[in-house]
C-alpha cells in the first residue's frame, strides 16, 4: 500500500498550521513597535519644545537683567532727567547718556555719535537676537515722566515663540531721594 503525503490544511482539522500564529505574532510585534515609536516621538518633541521654551525665557531674563541694571544705574545716578517721545536724554555733568528705540531694538547713543545695542531689533542689520522690545503704551512711548521719577514700561518679546514678558520700572534719581530725605 502506498503512503499518503503528510499534507494537511486548517479546514481539514488534522494539523494546525504554524504560519498563522507566526503572522499574528509579527503583527502584534509591529503594532507594539509602532505604539512605542509614536510614544517616544511625542515625548521627544515635547521635551524639545520645553527646552526651547526654557531657552527663550532664559534669554529674556538675561536681557531684562542687563536692561534693568543699565537703566537703574544710569537713571538713579543721573542729576537731571528729561523724557520725550521714546527718547531719554540724561545729563550728568560732562557726559550725556541717551537711550532710544528703533524697530524693537533698544540702543544707547555713545559720545562718538554711534549707537550701542542693548537689545537688537527684529529686522534690518540687527536680527541676531530673538528678543526685542515693544512699548506697553499705545502711544508707542517707552519712557514717561512721573513727577520727578522716570517710568519705564515695555514688553520683552520673542520673535519665534511669541512669548512676552512685561517690564515696568519706576526709578527715582539720587538727587530726588536726597532732597526728599533732606525735607524729612
Amino acid at each position: 500500500m502506498r503512503e499518503k503525503p503528510n499534507i494537511y490544511t486548517i479546514w481539514q482539522g488534522k494539523k494546525k498550521k504554524a504560519d498563522g500564529f507566526i503572522l499574528l505574532e509579527v503583527l502584534i510585534f509591529f503594532v507594539l513597535a509602532l505604539f512605542l515609536i509614536s510614544t517616544m516621538l511625542t515625548c521627544s518633541l515635547q521635551t524639545i519644545r520645553y527646552v526651547r521654551y526654557g531657552e527663550v525665557w532664559e534669554e529674556m531674563m538675561r536681557q531684562r537683567w542687563v536692561m534693568n541694571d543699565t537703566f537703574y544705574s544710569e537713571l538713579h545716578n543721573s542729576i537731571k532727567t528729561i523724557t520725550e517721545y521714546s527718547l531719554l536724554a540724561l545729563y550728568d555733568g560732562e557726559r550725556e547718556w541717551r537711550c532710544h528705540s528703533i524697530s524693537g531694538g533698544m540702543y544707547k547713543w555713545l559720545s562718538n555719535h554711534d549707537d550701542h545695542p542693548y537689545i537688537r531689533g527684529d529686522w534690518g542689520r540687527d536680527v541676531s537676537s530673538r528678543v526685542f522690545v515693544e512699548p506697553i503704551d499705545p502711544e508707542k512711548k517707552f519712557f514717561f515722566k512721573n513727577k520727578e521719577m522716570v517710568d519705564i514700561s515695555m514688553f520683552y518679546r520673542d520673535r519665534d515663540l511669541k512669548i512676552y514678558w512685561p517690564c515696568h520700572l519706576i526709578i527715582t534719581p539720587w538727587c530726588v531721594e536726597w532732597r526728599q530725605t533732606a525735607e524729612k
